[in-house]
């Protein structure tokens, strides 16, 4: 991800869900990489398992809420993604 190789990042990260597939973080930084791709969809869901993993990691929600917005859905951005971890990050 640092040197902004991001179809390598995605590949490495779906060998290390390969081997974990319970790590939230895996799944939310793969999001990321298909992010920085114009892969929402894809981002979409792995934000989505990464919340059902870690249902308090407020990364997840913060992702899932820029993924949606890169796609121009405004409201699942604000509802389903920064409003729900917004409570987590300021307790």
């Amino acid at each position: 991800m640092q040197s902004k190789s991001y179809s390598d990042a995605i590949e490495l990260y779906t060998f290390a869900i390969a081997l974990c597939r319970k790590n939230a973080i895996y799944y939310c930084n793969r999001a990321a990489a298909f992010t920085q791709i114009h892969k929402y969809n894809e981002a979409i869901e792995d934000c989505r398992i990464s919340i059902e993993i870690d249902p308090n990691y407020s990364k997840a929600y913060s992702r899932l809420g820029l993924a949606y917005f890169a796609q121009g859905n405004y409201n699942d951005a604000i509802n389903k993604g920064f409003l729900k971890g917004w409570p987590l990050i300021s307790s």
